[in-house]
């Protein structure tokens, strides 16, 4: 596209008249291509000024700054750069992507305010669904269209991805949408350029004050959605009940937009009352003037209120009214959202929700009281590097609302995690103390009693939890599961859904140094394509016998979400091609990565001819403890595959070594770093030496366990140990001999 088409509206500084192609869009240096146009944005922490010359030498054809920022022009007048400068940089890239992508979906409207986005979000959704429309969400849980691929949560994409999104659900023939529209998002212009219709307002508590400081600030960002962002003549949907419904109405009117009203106090949409049962809630609402009686299959009133502000927007859109109404009786709950997860046997009730901030723990803790029989129970905790002063706040609530709180970790991130439990139950002092979410969620589960409710807040859909600055795989409601699959069913074994989402598009990037020019999740790494199924990730390996670059088309034909190849083809889109130097070592790369980041212990064994025997009991005491996973390693290449596609909640994970050539065992070692390394019989001597290679890349800390039938081969093995620093060598001569240890060592 030419760069005039995309500066259309985008107030500059500076003229260009030269007829410049524009390829595509870029704010990451890293993701610039031949003929990009790279916004050098300025932000909290880095300016993109600094990365210019990098954009540059990968054949930026065009660079935008901020008016203010110091850019090293020589070198962008050197290059014949076409340079754009603004007083209004992130304003202006949005107007930019919007004008590249030109395309959005028709109906768009957007939810702004501290609580309730994603779930009004997804319920506008399914309003539309229901009514036969092709709709869509896009917010916290992504973009939710049918036949859609999972894209990573993010309430407000940047303005390259958000436009992109909206060009391809719009070709996809979605007609209407619902976005979430964060503070943040807001504030950084991200949706200035999308054409929203509709714009609703939920409330404004206590969060984000790490970012804007004071509550003005923050009520001031969420304003822009109605008076700069919302269409002339749109609609604003507006809560009633809260302190800033005068103001905003006051502010709608002012610049010419509609307002709409609901709640308690609605004028247009009015809850006369809600009614708590078993299974959610009846409520008696009154809609333009006429009356109606719903059931709606949500627990808590601040639900009802979303549904309200859902039918709100909906109708605004010009959604039929009565049949909008009764489309409420058929809305679910968005994931994680005051989501129901089982019951337990000794029936009580268990719920997760994504409620941190105080607001949204004192909502769902008050709205679950009417639904509880016996006692409330809450298990909960506060993010690192965040906001803490809503730490005590949220101390306070439990402490008020719950009859049982358990404080616990959320995301500490960087933070001392024992820190942040302490500022909570400064003001919680009755709560138990239980660091380990998995602990806790667990010790929670076993106090549970007829008629007692237990919520898991702060956490809700998320799958990850993020330790030291690392993202670490955890769900709450896997936990739950995991937690009752043993204690009510004998077994010590985590739950493994095929779905799990084992490596985002971000990891690939730290592992590989590659560019990825698209973001995804992935269950699967595969380096055959006639085993792709959709959402794998394919990786065109190269063997003697096979080389996957032939068929990478083939592949994301058959649903590969991306292909990592060591060459381009033009043929396929570039989005779809991940490129690296050596895609053999990249899927080795990838599996050290899985492989640091898993919490399991890995178990290596390696031998003659009872090693499979052997295996098979190691494999029998495991899966009695926990979860275990068991593979076979011939060679590098599967192997690599294997730990790959580990299951992040494993607890353990046998590895059998098939070839005991010189040098393999070492390899495969130093590949799988075991934590346990089990060496069966070898009369053989050479093969003995063989053997010893795989104490190489045993952790400093782990354990040999090692076949003493023959007393001359047990010295020579525990000597070679010893040279590899290994202290805990341990032996077995029999089948009794080895379940005893191996069960004294997984334990340590």
């Amino acid at each position: 596209m030419q760069l005039k088409k995309i500066l259309k509206n985008v107030n500059t500084t500076t003229t260009h008249n030269r007829p410049i192609e524009i390829g595509g869009l870029a704010i990451d240096s890293r993701k610039v291509e031949a003929d990009f146009l790279f916004a050098a944005l300025p932000g909290t922490k880095v300016d993109g000024a600094k990365f210019i010359p990098e954009a540059i030498k990968r054949g930026a054809a065009a660079i935008l700054t901020s008016e203010k920022t110091q850019t090293p022009d020589d070198l962008i007048n050197d290059n014949e750069i076409e340079h754009i400068k603004t007083f209004e940089p992130h304003k202006s890239l949005s107007i930019m992507a919007a004008n590249f992508y030109e395309f959005q979906p028709e109906n768009i409207c957007a939810i702004t305010g501290t609580n309730g986005k994603t779930s009004i979000a997804d319920f506008v959704r399914q309003i539309f669904a229901s009514l036969g429309k092709n709709a869509a969400s896009v917010g916290t849980l992504g973009v939710i269209a049918d036949g859609y691929p999972t894209t990573p949560s993010l309430t407000t994409p940047d303005p390259i991805t958000l436009h992109e999104n909206l060009r391809d659900l719009h070709d996809r023939g979605v007609n209407y949408l619902a976005l979430e529209a964060s503070s943040h998002g807001l504030d950084q212009h991200r949706l200035d350029g999308v054409k929203i219709k509709v714009a609703g307002f939920t409330n404004l508590t206590l969060d984000h004050l790490d970012y804007h400081k004071d509550m003005r600030s923050y009520l001031n960002a969420k304003k822009r959605l109605f008076t700069d962002i919302l269409e002339e003549k749109g609609t604003a949907v507006i809560n009633a009940d809260i302190d800033e419904y005068k103001a905003l109405t006051i502010a709608c009117l002012d610049s010419g937009k509609k307002v709409m009203s609901y709640g308690y106090n609605g004028t247009d949409i009015k809850l006369i009352e809600a009614t708590p049962d078993t299974t959610g809630q009846n409520l008696k609402i009154e809609v333009l003037g006429k009356k109606y009686d719903i059931h709606l299959p949500l627990a808590g009133v601040f639900q009802s209120m979303n549904a309200l502000c859902a039918l709100g927007m909906a109708i605004s859109l010009g959604a039929p009214i009565e049949k909008t109404i009764y489309s409420l009786q058929k809305l679910k709950g968005a994931p994680g959202r005051l989501e129901y997860v089982l019951t337990t046997k000794k029936g009580g009730s268990i719920y997760i929700d994504f409620a941190h901030t105080p607001d949204a723990l004192e909502t769902i803790l008050q709205s679950l009281k009417p639904h509880t029989k016996n006692k409330l129970h809450v298990v909960y905790g506060c993010g690192g590097d965040r906001d803490a002063t809503k730490r005590p706040i949220m101390g306070e609530i439990a402490e008020r609302l719950a009859d049982f709180s358990i404080v616990t970790d959320d995301n500490p991130r960087t933070e001392d995690a024992k820190s942040i439990r302490q500022e909570i139950l400064a003001k919680n002092p009755s709560a138990k103390e239980i660091g380990d979410r998995r602990k806790a969620i667990r010790y929670a589960i076993e106090q549970l009693e007829e008629g007692d409710l237990l919520v898991l807040a702060g956490k809700g859909h998320e799958t990850g939890q993020i330790l030291n600055g690392y993202v670490e795989p955890f769900n709450d409601k896997i936990e739950v599961i995991s937690a009752i699959e043993e204690l009510e069913m004998g077994r010590k074994k985590r739950i493994s859904y095929k779905n799990d989402p084992i490596i985002t598009d971000k990891e690939i990037t730290k592992v590989t140094s590659a560019v990825v020019k698209k973001s995804f999740e992935t269950s699967k790494i595969v380096t055959n394509h006639e085993e792709i199924e959709k959402g794998d990730l394919f990786i065109a390996i190269e063997t003697k016998d096979y080389n996957g670059h032939k068929y990478v088309k083939e592949a994301l034909t058959n649903g590969a979400i991306a292909a990592i190849v060591h060459k381009a083809d033009i043929e396929i889109a570039k989005e779809d091609l991940i490129i690296v130097g050596d895609t053999n070592l990249a899927l080795e790369n990838i599996a050290n990565h899985q492989r640091e980041k898993s919490p399991a212990k890995f178990i290596l064994i390696s031998g003659d001819n009872t090693r499979s025997e052997k295996s098979d009991i190691v494999n029998k005491i495991t899966s009695n403890n926990g979860l275990c996973e068991k593979f076979t390693a011939s060679d590098i290449i599967s192997a690599s595959q294997n730990l790959a596609n580990i299951n992040p909640k494993a607890d353990f994970i046998l590895v059998e070594t098939t070839d005991n050539k010189t040098g393999i065992n070492r390899a495969l070692s130093a590949l799988v770093k075991p934590n346990i390394n089990i060496i069966t019989d070898s009369e053989n001597k050479k093969l003995l030496d063989n053997l010893s290679e795989t104490l190489s890349g045993v952790k400093m800390d782990g354990a040999v366990i090692i076949d003493a039938s023959s007393s001359d081969n047990f010295k020579k093995m525990s000597f070679n140990a010893n040279i590899c620093g290994i202290k805990n060598i341990k032996s077995f001569t029999n089948k009794e001999e080895l379940e005893q240890t191996i069960l004294e060592t997984i334990k340590r």
